[in-house]
């Protein structure tokens, strides 16, 4: 039985679209009529990673593997739940979109409305806390990745009845594997103003995510995958080109690793991973009010903690309230 009609990393409550064995022209098949506990902790996991790197606390780069993570994921449950060969494809896919721009659109507000306060009070002009690339992520830069997710979804899912129809899962994994060399290459040697440099970080993410469906739950093709990250990742930083490798590489790992050992969901993983939009798009809210507090210490562990905890209760509370749960 399916619980809900939608599924993204943030908000994966389908059935675990865990697929059975399946080749590159033929949709998975769902094994499992339950939620995948391991992508839940992964997820609930992945957004305190998050929080941790924006506040540059300590190995704060190993945080940064979320983001490639949950795009990665976004993208294989976007494609499971829209794929017409997917026997498991439940009704009413094109809500996703509304799960994804509908948050976009309310935090945008609510922080460009926290922008032109903190304005009003400091007596600086209101034009000065918005610029020009804020029509494509939003009023702060962090809400980049919902309108990307969108776009990249239904990107993918428009290709892949061509890229089955073309390609063997072994010219893919060839392609996978130079195409994410490539890009860290051009991350390293290039600079790119944002949110473009935000979009070149995780198309190796959109790639993977394509891969991980490809690979229809077999075992073999999913350990292949992440090896393919991992050579990637070796070759590039043996060239020089470090930039986003490593944390592509543990995003590879984690999502094959779930995928391939799943664990059986409990009311308590249930609840981790519904609060994990929650935890990434307040968390620069509750970061900006904690450095308001006198004795503040940013970029230090005890204040990366506090933001944290702030803001997983913060995403619990409005988990509660009808207005908001809807957004989070």
């Amino acid at each position: 039985m399916l619980h809900h009609r939608y599924a993204t990393p943030f908000h994966y409550r389908t059935t675990a679209e865990i697929p059975a064995k399946a080749t590159v022209g033929s949709a998975p098949c769902a094994r499992s009529a339950d939620r995948n506990g391991a992508v839940d902790i992964a997820r609930f996991a992945g957004a305190l990673g998050i929080v941790w790197f924006h506040e540059h606390a300590p190995f704060d780069w190993l945080g940064y593997a979320a983001l490639p993570m949950f795009v990665a994921f976004l993208l294989y449950f976007a494609l499971a739940t829209t794929d017409p060969e997917n026997p498991r494809r439940p009704a009413g896919e094109r809500r996703r979109g509304t799960r994804l721009l509908l948050p976009w659109l309310a935090w945008s507000a609510i922080y460009g409305a926290a922008k032109v306060a903190d304005a009003l009070v400091n007596g600086a002009p209101i034009a000065s806390e918005f610029d020009y690339w804020m029509l494509l992520t939003g009023a702060k830069i962090h809400l980049w990745f919902l309108p990307f997710a969108f776009v990249a979804g239904w990107g993918l899912i428009a290709l892949l009845p061509l890229v089955r129809r073309h390609c063997s899962f072994a010219h893919l994994w060839l392609a996978f594997t130079a195409a994410q060399a490539a890009l860290f290459f051009v991350l390293s040697e290039y600079s790119f103003a944002r949110p473009f440099y935000q979009w070149l970080f995780v198309m190796p993410a959109v790639f993977l995510g394509l891969m991980l469906y490809l690979a229809g739950g077999d075992r073999l093709r999913l350990l292949s995958v992440a090896l393919a990250a991992a050579l990637a990742c070796w070759l590039a930083t043996s060239l020089g080109w470090s930039h986003g490798a490593v944390q592509t590489m543990i995003a590879a790992a984690v999502c094959a690793a779930t995928l391939m050992l799943p664990l059986s969901a409990s009311p308590l993983t249930g609840l981790l991973a519904s609060i994990s939009l929650g935890i990434y798009l307040v968390h620069p809210l509750i970061s900006a009010l904690l450095k308001r507090v006198p004795g503040a210490e940013p970029e230090t562990v005890g204040f990366a903690l506090s933001v944290a905890v702030l803001s997983v209760a913060a995403a619990l509370a409005m988990k509660q309230l009808p207005g908001l749960r809807r957004i989070v």
